[in-house]
């Protein structure tokens, strides 16, 4: 997939991932643990991506295939937002991130904001 996937006409996900790698490098790529990231997601991923966009934790979805740790627990209970008390949606997706999947992340986020405007009115 990384060799398919493109950022940008012409320039594909491994390319990007690869820079500092050695030219034709074709192994795996270890994303998100080396400085300022580290493997716990929810002390360094989530609190990055909330600083540089301004979306609450509470408004994140997120899903992960890691098959040795609970990181969706982690970040659930790491990164909640003061006023609400809630974490991001997250869905464990031990097979890789599958179709069925998406939806039901999809469905289970559509399920909060839904939630959120019933309390509104």
């Amino acid at each position: 997939a990384l060799d398919v996937l493109e950022v940008f006409p012409g320039v594909t996900v491994r390319q990007v991932f690869a820079k500092g790698w050695p030219e034709g490098f074709e192994g795996n790529l270890q994303i998100g643990r080396t400085p300022p990231l580290s493997p716990d997601k929810a002390r360094t991923h989530f609190p990055i991506l909330r600083r540089e966009t301004g979306v609450a934790y509470s408004r994140m979805l997120f899903f992960d295939d890691c098959n040795w740790g609970d990181h969706c627990a982690a970040v659930e209970r790491g990164c909640v937002c003061e006023d609400t008390g809630l974490g991001p949606v997250v869905v464990r997706t031990p097979r890789g991130l599958r179709v069925d999947d998406w939806e039901r992340g999809l469905s289970l986020y559509a399920a909060r904001v839904a939630s959120w405007n019933d309390a509104a009115s």
